[in-house]
């Protein structure tokens, strides 16, 4: 068996309105390359969502472990990371 890797994967996830819905919808998460390019993504996407999040996590995808997220940008209405990804 070969070691597994741990790798830091960052992620924009963006919500959307939805309605007689009264919480925000998340739509596809989307893997950005960088922390910076995850930023650049967030920002330019808070024009035009409800809500929108870039954030990383540490681990291991094969294992399916993982650190807790660390928030790298947040705007509009987001709800807790823990609801989609986890403690």
């Amino acid at each position: 068996m070969g070691k597994s890797e741990r790798k830091t994967y960052f992620v924009v996830q963006a919500f959307v309105e939805i309605d007689d819905v009264d919480h925000p919808i998340p739509e596809e998460p989307r893997e950005a390359p960088s922390a910076g390019a995850a930023k650049s993504l967030a920002k330019a996407l808070a024009f035009e969502k409800a809500g929108v999040v870039a954030f990383s996590r540490t681990g291991d995808f094969e294992l399916g472990e993982f650190e807790d997220a660390v928030i790298l940008e947040s705007h509009g209405r987001v709800p807790h990371l823990a609801d989609f990804y986890g403690d």
